[in-house]
């Protein structure tokens, strides 16, 4: 014969909130921003970038990415993307600035200012910096409006200065929401 075992009611209350989650979370449907590719979830902000065949990225929200008008910076006319690590790290971070001209998705901006801990600043506008070997075009896919997402790509090659002189050959693409 079988013996009940009796629970006190707040046992029996905690037991069956317990329960409804998990029955609640476990019935929740995939939106279409929550799939999967592959095993890994793709962040909806993030700048990723290749120096030389390696990889390297900064991804909301383990690191702080920022996109917004450099005109509060003294860069007239540019747009200013940064990627930071949390906790800050003053070698590693990332800094792209461009130019904004009739910016709109499909548009290509020129880029005037890059910077990793990996190739260090290479700019054609700052003297004694790297130099962009050739004017790199950054091709913007994505260009909503303020609180929603700029994104694009861009390649190209890269020089530091003497007496090193070395090449970098870039690829980056980004997606990140405007700050203004």
């Amino acid at each position: 014969m079988m013996k009940t075992i009796f629970l006190p009611k707040k046992l029996q209350r905690i037991l069956l909130y317990f329960i409804l989650m998990a029955s609640i979370f476990s019935c929740s449907k995939r939106s279409a921003e929550n799939t999967f590719t592959s095993t890994v979830l793709h962040p909806a902000e993030f700048i990723n970038y290749n120096v030389n065949g390696i990889d390297y990225s900064f991804t909301m929200p383990v690191d702080g990415i920022v996109a917004n008008n450099a005109e509060s910076a003294g860069f007239m006319g540019l747009y200013d993307l940064t990627g930071n690590r949390i906790p800050s790290n003053s070698s590693d971070f990332s800094r792209i600035l461009f130019q904004k001209v009739g910016i709109a998705a499909g548009s290509d901006q020129l880029l005037k200012t890059f910077y990793t801990g990996q190739t260090g600043y290479v700019s054609n506008d700052l003297p004694g910096y790297g130099t962009i070997d050739s004017p790199i075009l950054i091709h913007i896919t994505e260009y909503g409006n303020v609180g929603d997402f700029i994104a694009g790509n861009f390649s190209g090659n890269v020089t530091r200065p003497a007496p090193g002189n070395i090449n970098y050959n870039l690829t980056c693409s980004f997606r990140v929401k405007r700050q203004n």
